[in-house]
């Protein structure tokens, strides 16, 4: 047999007497104690070493999504892969080919150890991590309040109150009622608007409104008293003058009840030439609008008065420069 490698010489020297003669058996004494020795030596040192995170603690703010660094590892030669071997949470997930470990916004307050094992076919090694996640943040919920708190409407008129006060800058938030009273009463969720039908019955009602930020919620009262009485509508009311004009016009109306107005002017055929005012809510009482329209030219337009509960009236007026 050919000797091929330090394995086929040491069983050619030991098992073919043939060629068997002192200098062999010196050879032979070598390749047992040195050359297979070092070979053995050499395969046990393919383990992966080195392994560590850096930095070894994350201190992470609550509801943040985070992840550490690739891991710093030697793999001899090796390639291999990770795991964990002690117990984690299941908002803490491993990458078990580059070593990553990630958090979601849904890990909870508090410290978190565990071990990470990187392995490979010559063996394992180990490095420890830990994640601090942040309490929740101490907020003090924005203050709000309706001016006026109280308001006292008559039955089978439709409503709203005014938007709520609030502080410039303020967070983002939402509004409720904590508690639903009548479903012809309901709350604009993003203005704080209270709004009533004409459906709704006489009596008092007492509102306790939410605003919901992201980790505070603050309260407000406020106050509907509908009362038994039929309100008597005098219908919408307003004037233009100078009319004819040549090129600027007052507007005057009376509101009975906080809502939204809007006026625009046509063409005689009742084609939209401009609006004069966009849907804008207005309180009760009287009102005036000025407006320019020399950059409109001469003849017959009409003029609407649009309202958010009480339907809508037109006026001719004429241009005449």
């Amino acid at each position: 047999m050919k000797p091929t490698n330090k394995h086929d010489l040491l069983h050619v020297l030991l098992l073919n007497n043939r060629s068997f003669n002192k200098n062999y058996f010196l050879v032979a004494i070598f390749c047992a104690t040195v050359l297979l020795p070092a070979s053995h030596a050499f395969a046990l040192q393919i383990a992966p070493s080195d392994f560590r995170y850096s930095p070894k603690i994350h201190e992470v703010a609550y509801e943040v999504i985070g992840q550490t660094l690739p891991p710093s590892i030697s793999w001899n030669s090796r390639p291999g892969a990770f795991r964990f071997i002690t117990e984690v949470p299941k908002n803490i997930s491993l990458d078990v080919k580059t070593g990553v470990v990630k958090w979601d916004k849904g890990l909870q307050p508090g410290k978190y150890h565990f071990i990470i094992e990187a392995y490979n076919k010559g063996g394992t090694a180990t490095a420890t991590l830990s994640v601090i996640r942040d309490k929740r943040p101490v907020v003090t919920p924005t203050f709000f309040e309706y001016y006026p708190p109280k308001r006292v409407a008559p039955a089978g008129v439709a409503g709203q109150s005014l938007p709520p006060k609030l502080p410039r800058d303020v967070n983002v938030g939402t509004f409720a009622f904590e508690k639903e009273l009548s479903p012809e009463i309901t709350i604009d969720k993003l203005t704080g608007i209270i709004r009533w039908t004409a459906d709704v019955a006489p009596g008092v009602y007492k509102f306790k409104v939410l605003r919901k930020e992201k980790y505070a919620t603050a309260k407000a009262n406020y106050f509907l008293s509908i009362s038994k009485k039929i309100a008597t509508s005098r219908g919408i009311q307003f004037q233009l003058a100078p009319n004819p004009t040549a090129s600027d016009i007052v507007i005057r109306y009376y509101l009975e009840h906080p809502q939204r107005v809007r006026f625009d002017l046509f063409s005689e055929t009742g084609q939209l030439l401009e609006t004069l005012l966009p849907p804008t809510l207005q309180p009760k009482g009287q009102h005036e609008l000025q407006r320019s329209l020399s950059n409109l030219p001469r003849g017959l337009l009409w003029c609407r008065m649009q309202t958010e509960t009480s339907g809508s009236k037109t006026l001719k007026l004429v241009i005449d420069k």
